[in-house]
C-alpha cells in the first residue's frame, strides 16, 4: 500500500484531494476488551454501545454533529446523505455515529437506510427482521403505508427506517418518487434525517439520491481508494448537486512524533495518544520529576521541602536558629520571655512568669412498543 496513491494521512488529504476536509475520525480498535478479543467479535463501533470506545473517538463524532447543527442554523439543511466511493470505508458506521451523537444532544433523528443492495445498519445495531419495519417492503408496495412502523433505538430520540435484507430496485423507488415522498413526510417530524447510501462504485442511484437530500458528505477511509478515483467522484457529484459539504477522513492512525511520545510537544499530545498521558505524563510538567516533582521547588528537598529553611530541620525549623528550641526561640536566652526566665534579669526574684499574650494566629413522538409510524 506504500506505493499506491491513496490518502494515508490528514496532510496527504489536504495536498491531494480537491475537497474540503469536514472532519477527521481517528482509528479505533474494535476489540479492546479481553472478552471481545477471545470472541473475535466483528460488531461495528458505536460511540455509546461500549465503555471501551475511547473518548477521542466519541468526541470526533460530537464535533461532526456540532458542525451539522450549525449548518442547519445557517442554511436550514436537515436531510444529510453519507456516501463513499467504495465498500469498506466505514460509511455506515460514520452515519450511525453521527445519528447517535445528534440524538444525544436532544434532537429527534431518523436514520434512513438507502444502502439497499448490501444493508449494514441492522448489523451495527443488532436488529432482526420485522415485517412491519422493513423499509424496502414499504418502498416496493409490499407493506402498506398504514402498517409501516419505524423502529426506535432503546429509549432515545433516534429512530430507524432500515432494511435487514437486500432489495435491488432502489433506483426505481427514487425515480418514481417514493423515496422523496417518505423523506418529505419525515421532515416535519424529525430535526435531522441521516441517509446511509450505497457506495458510488456499487450503485449509480446515489447520484439521483443526493439530488433529493439537502446536503451530502463523503467518507474517505485512509489507504483504501486511490486519490484519482476520489477526485473523479467528487467532480461528478458536484456537477450534479451543489450540496456537497466536504469529506470525513476516516480511520486515521496517529502519526509518529518523537517529541510527542516523550510528552515534550503539544502536537504530540494530539497525535500520540499511545503515550498514555501525553504532555502531563509520568515525566511531564506535573509528573514524578516534573515542575513539582520530588526535587523541585516544593519537593522533598526543594525550597520549601522537608529539610528546607522553614521546615522542622531547616534554619527556622524546630531545631534551627529561629526554631522552637533555637537560639532565638520562645524560651531561649534572647527570647521575648527570657527577661523573666531561668536566666533572665529577675529569675531569682519571681516564682512565676507573666501571662502569655493572646495568640491571634489560631484560627417523544414515540408510539407504544418502541416503534413509530410516519
Amino acid at each position: 500500500s506504500i506505493l499506491r496513491d491513496t490518502v494515508k494521512s490528514e496532510q496527504a488529504f489536504n495536498e491531494k484531494v480537491d475537497a474540503k476536509l469536514f472532519s477527521v475520525i481517528p482509528h479505533e480498535r474494535k476489540n479492546r476488551t479481553l472478552a471481545s478479543i477471545i470472541k473475535n467479535t466483528k460488531k461495528g463501533l458505536l460511540m455509546n454501545e461500549s465503555a471501551a470506545v475511547s473518548l477521542k473517538f466519541s468526541e470526533s463524532f460530537h464535533q461532526v454533529a456540532g458542525k451539522i447543527e450549525y449548518l442547519k442554523r445557517v442554511s436550514g439543511a436537515k436531510v444529510i446523505s453519507v456516501l463513499s466511493v467504495a465498500e469498506n470505508e466505514g460509511k455506515s458506521t460514520v452515519a450511525a455515529n453521527i445519528a447517535l451523537s445528534l440524538a444525544s444532544k436532544g434532537n429527534k433523528v431518523l436514520l434512513f437506510d438507502m444502502d439497499q443492495k448490501k444493508p449494514a445498519l441492522y448489523k451495527l445495531f443488532s436488529l432482526k427482521y420485522n415485517k412491519e419495519s422493513e423499509l424496502g417492503d414499504y418502498l416496493s408496495g409490499a407493506l402498506p403505508a398504514q402498517r409501516f412502523r419505524l423502529r426506535r433505538y432503546k429509549k432515545s430520540n433516534l429512530f430507524f427506517a432500515i432494511n435487514t435484507k437486500a432489495h435491488k430496485n432502489s433506483q426505481k423507488w427514487i425515480e418514481n418518487g417514493r423515496v422523496k415522498h417518505i423523506l418529505d413526510a419525515a421532515r416535519d417530524k424529525f430535526d435531522y434525517i441521516i441517509v446511509d447510501t450505497s457506495p458510488i462504485s456499487a450503485d449509480t442511484s446515489v447520484t439521483d439520491l443526493i439530488q433529493i437530500t439537502d446536503k451530502y458528505l463523503m467518507v474517505v477511509r485512509t489507504d483504501v481508494v486511490r486519490v484519482a478515483a476520489i477526485n473523479d467522484a467528487i467532480l461528478s457529484l458536484t456537477n450534479l448537486s451543489a450540496g456537497f459539504i466536504g469529506c470525513i477522513l476516516n480511520d486515521v492512525y496517529p502519526e509518529f512524533n518523537l517529541a510527542g511520545q516523550l510528552g515534550l510537544d503539544e502536537s504530540g499530545y494530539y497525535y500520540s495518544y499511545s503515550h498514555r498521558y501525553g504532555k502531563y505524563g509520568k515525566y511531564g510538567k506535573y509528573g514524578k520529576y516534573g515542575k513539582y516533582g520530588k526535587y523541585d521547588k516544593y519537593g522533598k528537598y526543594g525550597k520549601y521541602g522537608k529539610y528546607d529553611k522553614y521546615t522542622a530541620y531547616g534554619r527556622s525549623g524546630g531545631y534551627g536558629r529561629y526554631g522552637s528550641y533555637g537560639k532565638y526561640s520562645k524560651y531561649s536566652a534572647y527570647s521575648k520571655y527570657s527577661h523573666y526566665g531561668s536566666y533572665g534579669k529577675y529569675s531569682g526574684a519571681y516564682t512565676s512568669l507573666p501571662e502569655d499574650e493572646p495568640d491571634d494566629d489560631k484560627p417523544d413522538l414515540t408510539a407504544g412498543g418502541g416503534s413509530s409510524g410516519l
